[in-house]
């Protein structure tokens, strides 16, 4: 049997380039048609926003390089139904698109199913948190002046054309939130740079083009004689300063740091200068004697605690439909991380856990080390509460 094709594989075909480390530089990489054609589209969104009630900033509006205030779009006192006021309004949202504004359709991965399993999928290949959103540009537009994003992203071109120029980083590997793109701040010699100089590259995206965008790379994005529409799927910035995160959260227990800092300390400079002495050799020495495997746990719950959770079957197992199934297959892009630990199998499927052991453990191994994923209770019936309890997390699909 064929593996099936990663995420990941259907963005970038060969994933040497992501063995490891995030690439630092942009790679554009050309399919054969667009990889995620099958579950986004002009169409898919005209649905989203006329029959769903979505509501911002699941939609936001940008023209001019200003985010248009939402009372502009919103059914307001024109709703049916006090519930509906804060709904998007199609009509009005339209006018916009035909004035030449640009739609950002945030956390398609929490709308739309197909993305949601595309995004677990490219999770999975990664091992890092993804979320995607869709950008719907009119024919000859720009909505957003320069910038640079603080996440990495796949740019996904669907539909149309659009146009990318790109400069390198003014500061490399820019965090989400401390670094925000302030063009006002820059040197005269950066700033002549990124908007009098020619691009460092240039990219025309058709149907089929991926571009692989590390943050902190400055962009300039417009539309010519087609519209346009991509998808970002972006992967935050995790880093060396994400475990110090923790770390700071941890030095919370140190007595040490707890204690109350000398009056008027901030006053007088010989004060300053001992007591920040004193309390930085403290953390120091306090994080030389950290838990370590402590320290692991946390970092790895926050990194689990990001991923995209597997779609719980609330309702269907809240009144006891249950399928009683024999046969099932494992939904292996429901499952963020697979651990392993004597007689059990946890199973990490994002905002919670399922642990397996016994047969349960041996049955869940065979279907993975199989190939198959397929759980079969014919031969041991007590397996179907074990495919029952699967199915009601979202991780199994019956067969039979």
């Amino acid at each position: 049997m064929m593996a099936k094709e990663s995420a990941l594989e259907r963005l970038v075909g060969d994933t040497s380039e992501f063995e490891s480390t995030l690439p630092t530089r942009p790679l554009l990489f050309t399919r054969p048609e667009s990889p995620i054609k099958d579950i986004v589209s002009f169409a898919v969104l005209d649905h989203l926003i006329a029959s769903m009630p979505l509501k911002p900033p699941f939609l936001e509006i940008f023209k001019d390089n200003e985010r248009i205030d939402y009372k502009y779009y919103q059914y307001g006192r024109d709703a049916n139904d006090v519930l509906m006021a804060d709904w998007i309004n199609p009509v009005a949202a339209a006018e916009f698109l035909e004035q030449g504004a640009t739609f950002i359709f945030a956390l398609l991965d929490r709308t739309i199913p197909g993305v949601a399993t595309f995004c677990r999928s490219l999770s999975t290949a990664l091992g890092l948190p993804i979320s995607a959103d869709a950008f719907l540009t009119p024919k000859y537009s720009q909505s957003l002046d320069r910038h640079y994003d603080r996440v990495s992203s796949f740019i996904v071109q669907v539909e149309g054309e659009k146009y990318w120029e790109l400069w390198s980083p003014t500061a490399p590997g820019p965090l989400s939130d401390y670094h925000p793109w302030m063009p006002t701040e820059l040197e005269d010699s950066e700033h002549d740079r990124l908007f009098s100089n020619e691009p460092t590259l240039k990219y025309k995206l058709t149907p089929g083009s991926v571009l692989w965008l590390p943050r902190g790379w400055v962009h300039n994005v417009h539309t010519e004689e087609e519209p346009s529409l991509h998808l970002t799927f972006g992967i935050p910035d995790i880093t060396g300063h994400t475990v110090a995160r923790v770390v700071l959260d941890m030095l919370a227990d140190v007595p040490e740091l707890r204690e109350d800092l000398p009056l008027h300390f901030w006053e007088r400079p010989s004060t300053m200068q001992e007591t920040l002495a004193r309390s930085v050799e403290t953390m120091i020495d306090a994080i030389h004697t950290l838990d370590r495997a402590q320290l692991a746990g946390l970092v790895a719950n926050k990194m689990l605690t990001q991923m995209l959770p597997a779609d719980l079957r609330t309702v269907s197992a809240g009144v006891g439909r249950l399928p009683q199934a024999t046969k099932a297959e494992l939904l292996t892009d429901q499952i963020v991380h697979l651990e392993s630990a004597d007689d059990e199998l946890t199973l990490h499927l994002g905002n919670r856990d399922v642990t397996v052991s016994g047969a349960g453990k041996e049955a869940v191994e065979h279907a993975l080390d199989s190939g198959t994923n397929v759980i079969d209770a014919t031969q041991n019936p007590d397996l179907i509460e074990l495919i029952d309890a699967l199915w009601h997390q979202g991780v199994a699909r019956v067969i039979t």
